[in-house]
Formats: structure tokens, sequence, C-alpha cells
């Protein structure tokens, strides 16, 4: 268990201990006798609309109708999305109760993200142990279970970050320790955002000869370290330039919409540090790259998505909603040669990002379509995937949905059945 690992990270460096733990909480639900003979007790559910309380419960109800066998991946996938997004609305409570839920390796990497919203929301040092013991056993699953050792890799991934956050560097190493590329990439890009200053030259340096080296991994993961270090060292004008200028070289061989997608993270930081003409410029960058390529429905959608909410972010309202009308034309121009059950996925960003820029009535009516489009496929795995996935996007969104969709809603849940 994570216990033993801490005893054991203990013991090789006593000199340097685990002070740093999270902030306690000033109030829970359960009296201090129930979360003391039972930690997971202290998670509570944050105040949320009953709209979108209902979303989560219909997203979760629908992943887990999916019969477990033969679609127990497609089943847990969606149920930790559905968990996922209850731990973004801080509904700590519900998003335990529906990992119990799951039945294969997902319920531990579910376990592990909650242990890491407890140390981001100062949740109490009890129940975010309690998380990573549960999640660090279902790491240690025998090896069929897993099949994969990623799989693995990622229920440990998450528990070290959980552990940085905390101050537990040494505990950490020890999850650390062995992970396949893949999730040490993503291990290290989390790490950039808690990057001490004396560290920036030689990361960099390192993410540069990681890129040069030839791995694709490497060239993604870099890009997203380089963003979380765009932000964490924002402030530091000489080192925000050194990064924009690290982009062309880092990039190299990355996908388009990566380079897309770091170029408007660039610009939305600039437009949250209330940078605006930096942020106009790297949105303009932004911009000639996307006007200059070709994409799928579904890649644009998620760029127009970004670049709406950079738009609305830097005042310019109007091209935000431009830029989501020419995501919606090329859905409308292509979508009878998009398969059915990725219709909705070209949808939801458009949805989303209409939300957020303010426009209401166009989020409503596109997350509509998005729901109509979902329920066109005979068979109900699919279209249990897609109306998962559409209910938890307008959770997120905060849009009242108002009866007459929800009441949309309410019929494809009551819809979704066999054949599977």
């Amino acid at each position: 268990m994570y216990s033993c690992l801490v005893f054991a990270a203990l013991a090789f460096s006593p000199a340097t201990g685990f002070a740093a733990v999270s902030p306690q909480t000033s109030s829970t639900p359960a009296d201090a006798a129930t979360v003391q003979a039972d930690p997971i007790a202290a998670l509570a559910d944050a105040p949320l609309a009953a709209a979108r309380a209902e979303l989560l419960r219909l997203a979760f109800e629908a992943a887990s109708a999916m019969p477990v066998n033969p679609h127990i991946k497609s089943r847990s996938k969606s149920q930790e999305l559905a968990v996922t997004t209850c731990v973004e609305l801080k509904q700590a409570k519900t998003a335990f109760a529906f990992s119990e839920r799951i039945e294969n390796w997902r319920r531990g990497a579910a376990y592990a993200e909650l242990a890491l919203h407890c140390v981001r929301n100062g949740g109490e040092a009890a129940a975010t142990d309690r998380l990573i013991d549960l999640a660090y056993a279902e790491s240690e699953a025998p090896a069929e279970e897993f099949g994969q050792g990623w799989r693995r890799d990622r229920i440990r991934s998450k528990i070290a970050q959980a552990l940085m956050l905390r101050g537990e560097v040494e505990t950490a190493a020890i999850f650390k320790a062995g992970l396949e590329d893949a999730e040490a990439g993503k291990l290290a890009a989390f790490e950039a955002g808690l990057m001490p200053d004396e560290r920036f030259d030689g990361f960099l340096s390192v993410l540069e000869h990681g890129v040069a080296a030839g791995s694709f991994d490497m060239t993604l993961y870099a890009m997203s370290a380089v963003r979380e270090m765009y932000r964490r060292f924002y402030s530091n004008a000489e080192r925000r330039a050194v990064l924009e200028s690290k982009l062309e070289v880092l990039w190299v061989k990355s996908p388009l919409v990566l380079r897309a997608e770091t170029l408007l993270s660039f610009a939305q930081t600039a437009a949250d540090n209330a940078d605006k003409s930096n942020g106009v410029a790297l949105l303009e960058r932004a911009t000639k790259l996307i006007d200059g390529a070709n994409w799928t429905a579904q890649e644009f959608a998620g760029v127009m998505g970004e670049t709406a909410r950079c738009q609305k972010s830097l005042g310019q309202i109007e091209a935000a909603r431009a830029s989501l009308r020419r995501a919606e034309e090329k859905f409308n121009a292509e979508r009878d040669s998009i398969w059915s059950f990725e219709r909705a996925a070209v949808l939801r960003p458009i949805a989303l990002a209409q939300a957020a820029i303010g426009d209401s009535d166009a989020a409503r009516a596109t997350f509509r379509r998005a729901f109509d489009d979902g329920a066109e496929n005979p068979n109900g795995r699919p279209r249990a995937e897609d109306f998962t996935a559409t209910c938890c996007a307008l959770a997120q969104s905060g849009l009242e949905p108002g009866d007459e969709l929800m009441k949309r809603v309410r019929e494809i849940r009551a819809g979704l059945k066999a054949p599977w």
C-alpha cells in the first residue's frame, strides 16, 4: 500500500521528511467521529444547479447501461469520463460513488484523479491518503488484469502528481520510477508547472535534446511542458520570449493541431495576464497557421473553439462568433460524409465555445443537435458513449439547459437499450 511506500521513502531519506501536506477543510458534511473512522466520509459535493447534477447522473447511468461483456472497455471509459467531469465540477462525493462502480483498471485512475483534486482543493489529508491507497492497490492488480503496462503507469503517474503537489517529492519519485515514455512525458509536463526558477534552463535543454533525438512522444509532451512553463513564467519577460522563440524548434515533428493548440494556449495565457498586445500577436500567429491548413471537421471545431475563447478573452467578440460560424459551416458542408458516431464529437466543442463566449441560445441549439445526431446510430453502445460525452459537456458548460432540452435528454436516455 501507499503507506508502506511512505515508510520506505522515509528510511531512504530521513532528513527530508514529508512536512508539506494539503490544507484541511474547515467543514465537511460528516462529523469528526465518522471521518476518523472512514476518511472518505469527508468527501463532499459543492453546490451545483439541479440540472447539471442530473446531467452527471444521466451520463453515468448511460455509461453503466452498456453490458460489461463484451463492452467493458467502452463502458469503463465512459464511466471514467463521468467521474472526471464530477471532479472538475467539485462533486467529490459523487465522483467517489461513481468510481466504485467501474469494473476495470480505470477505477484506480479515477481514485487517483480524485486524490489529485483533493490536494488541489484543500481536501482532508486523510481522505487524500485513503484515495491514494485505493489507487495504488488497483495498480498492484495482477499483470493479466492490465494487459498493457501503460494502464498501471497511468494510475501511478496520477498518484505521483498528487504527491508532488503535496511536496512529498521522495515518495512521488518511487511512483515515477520506471514509467513508460508516454506517462513519463505527461508527468514531466505536470512538473513543468511546478518548476523552481533555477531549473528553467536545464529543463528546456532536456526538452530540446529529446525532440532532437526524434522521439514523437517526446515532441508531444515537450509541447505540453512548454505550455505549462509559459504559464508558470509568464511574468518573466525574458523567459517568456525564450519560450516563444523555441516553438518552431520544439514542434518540428508535432501534428499541426498541436502547434495551433500551443499558440492558442500562449495567447490565452497572455489574455489571462491582461497582456492584450502580446495576446493579439500570438493569436494572429495561430490564425495564420490555422488558415493555411486543411482540417477535418472535428479538428477544425476544436481549434475554432479555442480560437473563439481567446478572441472573447481579448475583447474580439464578433470575431469569436465568426470563428464558430466557420466551424458550423464546415460541419454542415461535410455532415453526410461524417460517420454518425463521430458527428456529436464535432458539435460538442462548438457548443462549449458558444456557451463560453456567452451565446447561450446558440449553445443550447448546438447541444440539441449533438444529442440528436448522437442518437441516430442503430446500436446502443455508440449512442451511450455519445450521450455520456454530450451530457458531460453540457454540465461542464454551466449553461442552463432549459425544460425543452432536458426533456429531449431524458427521452434519449430512456431509449438506450439493446442491440448494443
